[in-house]
């Protein structure tokens, strides 16, 4: 899935433990999570949007909380920008 509006200070690291915590239905098998633009494209920005990876398909919501605040979600498409 897609986490969009995540501050960019936040390590990346982080992002599985709170996303698994913040989910309705209680914790779920997160394998990763990493940024969706590279690291040069994020310097000088506030925002940008993380991908995370779970072991298994999950019923996904509109949103997730991650930091105390409620977040805009959206299935990643792998297939997204190839030709």
């Amino acid at each position: 899935m897609v986490i969009h509006v995540v501050p960019c200070h936040r390590p990346a690291a982080k992002i599985p433990e709170e996303v698994g915590e913040g989910l309705r239905g209680g914790k779920v098998g997160i394998m990763g999570a990493s940024w969706l633009v590279g690291g040069r494209r994020r310097l000088g920005k506030a925002i940008s949007s993380v991908v995370v990876f779970f072991e298994e398909v999950i019923r996904l919501g509109s949103q997730v909380r991650l930091g105390g605040r409620w977040l805009p979600v959206e299935a990643y498409d792998f297939g997204r920008g190839r030709k």
